[in-house]
């Protein structure tokens, strides 16, 4: 097998702008600008809607209680029920979701964006990365059908598998004997949605390769693993975290994929269940009350879109924060 040598990647820059470099550079930082103040919007807009429910609830409660009921209201005044608004349940869910998929997504990525910089021809490579780039612009409810039709009888199989098998370990035990609507399957799902990003980001930074660090090594006898072990993944170790922590942004605040695969539970969180028909995302929770909802649960749903858009904002500065550290030590 001949490993493929990156090319070096140059970049020109002339000593002056022009009329037109200055103007696009001018709409580049007004269009940065207005996403930063739609991006602000948004904040203000959770935050304000969702403090009748955080102030009715608590907040600690509200992030800590893993009910939600919406209260009932019987023929007798004894019979009043107060609503329970906890997003405990949905949010361990949300993350749970997610490190499934980034642990089925990320070998599967690195392996690809490895195999198109190193390994394909250049035409191969190209195709490839075409393939690549089409599957990350695929609709989520593409997915999510797919994932119905396809993942659904095989989740069956596969959770009754592992139970049987392997049902000693927490994760693999399920008691309910119920094999559908698993947060396995809505890992898969996410893990099949991210694989593009994760893969493209991957690539990128491993195209950016020394090749004079990949001849030293071939002419040092190195073969492919030896070089990919030494060289390339050292060097691009920074920019894989950071490929990972955007698919993770992105799984965590997926809706649709997870509304149809995933069977909603309140009142227990699922701590480690994979194969157990238990849990939920705090979106998929949104998709699922907020057409009957009334004004304080309506308060509560986007209570749990503000906490949802903190993660993700994290998430991602983290992973810019990473991917500003990888160029910086480059």
């Amino acid at each position: 097998m001949t490993l493929q040598i990156p090319k070096p990647k140059t970049i020109s820059r002339n000593a002056q702008l022009t009329k037109a470099d200055r103007r696009f550079a001018r709409v580049m930082t007004a269009a940065a600008f207005f996403s930063l103040v739609v991006l602000s919007l948004i904040a203000i807009f959770l935050v304000y809607q969702a403090v009748p429910a955080i102030r009715d609830q608590g907040l600690i409660q509200f992030l800590t209680d893993a009910r939600w009921d919406s209260g009932s209201i019987g023929e007798r005044d004894s019979d009043f029920v107060e609503p329970i608004f906890g997003i405990a349940a949905m949010l361990w869910g949300t993350i749970l979701i997610g490190i499934i998929a980034i642990i089925l997504a990320l070998p599967i990525s690195l392996g690809l964006a490895t195999f198109i910089v190193f390994i394909a021809s250049e035409k191969i490579a190209g195709v490839a990365r075409a393939i690549v780039d089409f599957l990350a612009a695929i609709p989520s409810i593409v997915y999510a059908l797919w994932a119905i039709s396809a993942l659904t009888l095989k989740g069956r199989e596969w959770g009754e598998w592992l139970t049987t098998n392997l049902g000693f370990i927490p994760i693999f035990k399920n008691d309910i004997g119920i094999w559908v609507g698993t947060p396995l399957i809505a890992g898969i799902v996410l893990a099949a949605m991210i694989t593009p990003i994760i893969t493209s980001v991957t690539r990128e930074v491993l195209s950016r390769t020394p090749a004079e660090l990949v001849s030293a090594s071939l002419a040092l006898g190195g073969t492919l693993w030896p070089t990919l072990k030494y060289v390339a993944f050292p060097f691009a170790k920074s920019g894989i975290v950071a490929a990972t922590m955007l698919g993770l942004g992105r799984a965590l605040g997926e809706t649709v994929a997870v509304f149809y695969v995933l069977n909603l539970t309140y009142g227990t969180i699922n701590w480690v269940g994979i194969v157990s028909p238990q849990g939920g995302s705090i979106a998929s929770l949104i998709v699922a009350k907020f057409s009957e909802a009334g004004a304080l649960e309506i308060s509560a749903l986007l209570g749990g879109g503000m906490v949802l858009f903190v993660i993700t904002l994290i998430v991602n500065a983290i992973a810019t924060a990473i991917s500003r550290l990888a160029i910086t030590d480059k």
